[in-house]
């Protein structure tokens, strides 16, 4: 009896593993062939750039006062700020495109011939504005000078509507991609097959950007920046795309 029993249990397990055999096998490892297909591919990157004139000029304009008494330095910043910003309005300047981006109040202590010091405050008041009309720029420049203005930093330059710019960079980088795709196979001997995927990347403005950083009194600065040359320069609009091909 026992041996008929193990007879019997030894051919359901062996009925067991011929199942298992001949059934789905469980995580199997990709093939080579699949493996192969992901590297049989060319990768390539193409760049277009739009060059474009600026027609508009952001500015920083600031006036800074100094005095021995808080008061005094505060009242001459605000008459001095005034004048600088109604000699901007008078040459067309709307008010909205002058905006406060900094007050600055601080202190110093000035050595005095005595060996002793003097606390001398001073007062900054910086504002942004906006020129959409380059061309104005030096009569921009000539009037905020003569008004008062002391300091003048980052001129930088740019485009209102750059919409159809980037859509003709995003061409040019496409056509320049898929001419490196073609040259790469011509080298290498193979054909090209069809297009796996397609990213753009970067869409980049880069201005020509002239610094301004002067420091000399209200009166002298004006007398300095009468018809200063401003060169505007271009922008450049700039799209990345990334192309990868099968390989037939």
């Amino acid at each position: 009896m026992k041996r008929k029993f193990m007879f019997v249990l030894m051919v359901v397990m062996a009925g067991a593993l011929l199942l298992g055999a001949c059934g789905p096998a469980q995580n199997a490892p990709a093939s080579p062939a699949s493996t192969y297909s992901q590297m049989n591919q060319i990768n390539v990157s193409g760049s277009g750039e739009i060059y474009m004139a600026p027609d508009l000029a952001y500015i920083t304009i600031g006036v800074r006062s100094e005095s021995e008494n808080a008061d005094s330095a505060m009242d001459d910043n605000n008459v001095l700020a005034n004048a600088v910003k109604a000699a901007l309005i008078g040459i067309g300047i709307a008010e909205e495109d002058i905006q406060t981006t900094a007050f600055n109040v601080f202190w110093n202590d000035k050595w005095n011939p005595d060996n002793t010091t003097t606390k001398v405050y001073s007062i900054e008041n910086m504002m942004d504005v906006t020129v959409r009309n380059v061309d104005q720029l030096e009569d921009v420049l000539d009037a905020a000078l003569g008004a008062g203005a002391n300091s003048v930093y980052n001129i930088r330059f740019d485009v209102a509507d750059k919409a159809e710019a980037f859509s003709k960079a995003r061409t040019l980088a496409v056509q320049n991609a898929q001419k490196q795709a073609a040259e790469l196979a011509v080298a290498a001997g193979v054909e090209l097959g069809d297009l796996i995927t397609i990213n753009s990347y970067g869409g980049s403005v880069t201005p020509v950007s002239n610094y301004y950083g002067y420091g000399m009194g209200g009166g002298g600065m004006a007398e300095t920046a009468q018809g200063v040359p401003v060169s505007s320069g271009q922008i450049i609009i700039s799209i990345s795309v990334n192309l990868v091909y099968q390989i037939k």
